[in-house]
């Protein structure tokens, strides 16, 4: 990429908004990205045995001959290359064959390496077809299926691995497979007897349009670990279309520029099954620009579009940050590897530095986007409690700058340093009195139940604060020194208050059934009667639960931080900061005296710090 087109592209991502421009700048250097890597692994794979029996020249000489007709090669070329599976296998392969000797290469990864390269007829003819070229060209039959990049699969039944060969003539396109044959429909998105087509789905509003391809069909997942829906049906496929229709028209009237740039760079949607209620799941993934995957949204049809509107911006922005720091390098050598880990105000579990800038930046177009649709109800919670949370970790980044062996480059800098210019006219503007209550409190709830799990007190500042309660005098101020930080694997759903500030912004009678539940964790997982009570205004009675949960055994330690903040609004507010500041204190103290104490009793004893 061209310097000055890097340099503009640095200074039109570095942003909280979006720019159309920029999307179709980082969309081109994707697919040159992408162009560079198809031919370099064919070459990486030169005087390795599997080479020669996948036979890649023969697909590189198809794909030669297609780009070299008068048809529409490049379009056809370009549409295979921006499938996530396309790009997912020529990561792969880039990650086996570099540096790496030939032997070691054919049996890294469990998958025979000339069955990896063998991927590249695939690419190929899914080229071929779409440029409507007549052709023939072998292709592996993998689980029974074969998958054509940006088409769709054909399936022959069983789990059994072969080959088949593509037969195109005329417009006609059979996949034969031991005396089986399947022929593609005319509309390849369509469905037909042993064929599953890659469906996409298009809206449009105002003249400003969206087309993306519905994408339930991949043989390898885009990221990792996260399950997907499997083959939607008919009615799901409608269901989508209609989600992403009454998204798109409030994106197009309120979010004009936010629309433009989805427009033209998010090209495929991953469906997921629907999450827990108002805990939307998504994901995206570093080298498949323009794809996101979504779970189903929620029923709550009021708020439905621009809850899902702002699940697309999240995800959408780490897909812009990953494409940035392919040219740009936002992250030295340490920055990249260090195992060190931060506090993350979005997550349960400590983050990598990286983890930071890419939840700054994707929170800053999410919070900008909540900026843009109100002050009050669920818009004015959300953007207060985004401003929030991206103030705290620009805070953290920030402190990089003057590092001696800092975590980012200066291109890093300057994304921190942008988004840290612009977040800033945030703060003048004023929120309703509740959402902004409700923000404070989820925000302070969420650190205080994060340290309360992850950080542990060194035994020796441990010892001294047992022995001074024990002898009736209070804490020492050198004891409270920094904690050690020891991740804790049963640290899960931190974000409870959020969760349930949603609720009651949005389903205010769904909130007082769940106040009348007798267990109300088992219609919202987490959730306890203190929580409801604290969001409620109800302080006393949140501080009674609270202490009662604290008397168990199996108590968690996130329920220091409720009491903390229950605590504080009853007006002890020296107890109350002393289980917010340090909870992990009263965590390690109250096991230590084999919880022979009372909570509310130990919380004040904290308070008398000097």
């Amino acid at each position: 990429m061209h310097q000055q087109t890097l340099l503009d592209l640095l200074h039109a991502l570095a942003s909280t908004a979006q720019d159309k421009r920029a999307v179709l700048l980082m969309l081109e250097a994707q697919l040159h990205w992408r162009l560079l890597l198809l031919p370099y692994v064919c070459d990486l794979a030169v005087g390795l045995v599997d080479y020669v029996a996948a036979d890649v020249m023969g697909a590189q000489r198809l794909l030669a001959s297609v780009l070299a007709s008068d048809r529409p090669g490049q379009a056809a070329l370009r549409t295979t290359l921006l499938d996530p599976q396309t790009t997912l296998w020529l990561v792969r392969l880039v990650r086996r064959l570099a540096g790496k000797r030939p032997e070691h290469a054919r049996l890294a990864g469990g998958t025979p390496l000339w069955e990896e390269l063998e991927f590249m007829w695939q690419v190929a003819a899914a080229v071929a077809i779409r440029t409507g070229v007549n052709f023939r060209a072998p292709v592996l039959v993998s689980r029974g299926e074969v998958f054509l990049p940006g088409l769709g699969r054909a399936f022959f039944g069983g789990d059994t691995c072969g080959r088949a060969e593509v037969h195109a003539h005329d417009g006609t396109v059979t996949i034969t497979s031991d005396q089986t044959a399947v022929t593609l429909p005319e509309k390849w998105e369509d469905d037909a007897p042993g064929w599953h087509g890659l469906r996409r789905v298009r809206v449009a509003h105002r003249g400003v349009a969206l087309a993306v391809a519905l994408d339930d069909l991949g043989p390898r997942p885009v990221v990792p670990g996260v399950g997907t829906e499997g083959r939607l049906t008919a009615g799901q496929v409608e269901d989508w279309r209609r989600w992403l229709d009454r998204m798109w028209r409030q994106l197009v009237e309120d979010h004009p520029a936010t629309a433009h740039a989805l427009s033209a760079g998010l090209c495929h949607v991953v469906p997921l099954p629907r999450g827990e209620r108002l805990r939307p799941r998504s994901a995206s993934q570093s080298s498949t620009f323009g794809c996101v995957l979504l779970s189903a949204p929620d029923d709550d049809e009021n708020v439905l579009p621009a809850q899902l509107g702002a699940t697309v911006v999240h995800e959408f922005r780490h897909t812009l940050l990953h494409g940035l720091d392919l040219p740009a390098r936002l992250f030295t050598s340490r920055g990249e590897h260090s195992d060190a880990r931060y506090y993350a105000p979005w997550r349960d579990d400590p983050r990598p530095w990286a983890g930071l800038l890419h939840g700054a930046y994707a929170f800053s177009g999410v919070t900008q986007f909540w900026c843009e649709r109100g002050v009050e109800g669920l818009a004015g919670f959300e953007f207060a409690w985004g401003r929030n949370v991206v103030r705290e970790v620009l805070d953290t980044l920030s402190g990089d700058v003057d590092c001696d062996d800092p975590k980012l480059t200066q291109p890093g800098h300057d994304v921190v340093r942008a988004l840290v210019e612009q977040s800033a006219s945030w703060w003048e503007t004023r929120v309703g009195r509740r959402e902004e209550r409700l923000a404070g409190l989820a925000t302070s709830h969420h650190r205080a139940a994060w340290c309360a799990h992850h950080r542990r007190v060194p035994e020796a500042y441990l010892h001294r604060l047992t022995e001074a309660w024990k002898a009736g005098r209070p804490p020492v101020a050198d004891v409270l020194r920094l904690p050690e930080q020891k991740p804790d694997s049963k640290a899960c759903r931190l974000d409870v208050l959020t969760v349930l500030s949603r609720l009651m912004l949005i389903d205010p009678a769904g909130f007082d059934t769940l106040r009348n539940e007798r267990d109300p964790a088992q219609s919202m997982p987490g959730v306890r009667h203190a929580d409801l009570a604290l969001l409620a205004g109800e302080a006393d009675e949140a501080v009674r639960l609270y202490s009662q949960e604290l008397a168990r055994p199996d108590a968690l330690p996130m329920a220091w931080a409720g009491l903390g903040l229950a605590l504080s609004e009853c007006g002890e507010t020296r107890a109350g900061q002393a289980l917010t500041d340090r909870p992990e204190l009263a965590v390690a103290l109250s096991r230590a005296l084999s919880g022979d104490v009372g909570p509310v009793e130990l919380a004040r004893w904290l308070g008398t710090v000097g």
